[in-house]
């Protein structure tokens, strides 16, 4: 058996898609790296080991283990083990054991075992395991609504006097991916030639930014850029807080995966 370790994200990109003998690929990231898994390896499987961060998308296939944080979307497989946290959305499938937690987020994903004392908690959705024993545990809590106190307190360690730090991903030019027009410089400000302050509205004319980078990687995958904003220049839309929609903003450094 082949062992692989990748501790970024080029690392990872580098990799074949298909290897002649069964391989293991170890993601081993420190844990202020996040690394996007969005494709399946043939004859190998992968597993996120340590504090490693990672974003499963596409269909891939995922096994989380130590204390990894794991944001499970689009049709991806998670298998969780240990102290992992696992974070589902949209199609992902999910099993979870030994005392592992996972939070779903809606209705779409699909809990194929929780056992040994491993916890679901259902956002908003009431998700039925396929395989559950006696010892595991769904909750079942209303969505909450936010305001941008309610940000600010949550994010609180995101503040730096009277911003915020946001991240965006970009396409390799630093252009934005919703129209490629918008580029995003180290060190500039970043304005849209309109913005809508309609807090109401989810989307809307503006910058869209996330509050942590692992939040940005659920929409797009690319350059990860970590901006600063004015309190005063962004909106929060009450029923979603993986983006909002800022007026201005602050290139500040690109985040290495």
């Amino acid at each position: 058996m082949n062992k692989i370790v990748v501790t970024t994200q080029a690392e990872f990109d580098e990799l074949p898609g298909s290897f002649k003998e069964y391989t293991s690929i170890y993601i081993e990231s420190s844990a202020d790296i996040w690394l996007t898994v969005n494709r399946q390896f043939e004859n190998s499987h992968v597993e996120a080991r340590g504090s490693s961060h990672v974003v499963a998308g596409g269909n891939s296939h995922v096994e989380a283990r130590g204390s990894s944080h794991v944001v499970a979307g689009g049709n991806s497989h998670v298998v969780a083990w240990g102290s992992s946290h696992v974070v589902a959305r949209e199609s992902s499938h999910v099993e979870a054991w030994a005392n592992v937690s996972v939070k779903v987020h809606n209705s779409g994903v699909a809990l194929d075992k929780l056992k040994q004392f491993a916890t679901a908690i259902c956002i908003g959705c009431d998700i039925k395991p396929v395989e559950k024993d006696d010892t595991a545990t769904v909750l079942v809590t209303p969505p909450a609504t936010y305001t941008k106190d309610v940000f600010l307190e949550m994010y609180r360690a995101n503040k730096n006097g009277k911003g915020i730090y946001l991240y965006k991903v970009v396409q390799d030019d630093y252009t934005d991916h919703y129209t490629g027009e918008i580029k995003y410089e180290i060190s500039t400000t970043v304005k849209p030639d309109v913005w809508d302050s309609d807090e109401n509205r989810q989307c809307g004319d503006g910058l869209h930014l996330s509050p942590t980078p692992d939040l940005a990687l659920t929409y797009h995958t690319g350059r990860i850029l970590k901006c600063l904003v004015k309190i005063a220049d962004f909106v929060v839309y009450p029923h979603d807080i993986t983006k909002v929609r800022c007026r201005e903003v602050l290139v500040v450094e690109e985040i290495k995966g």
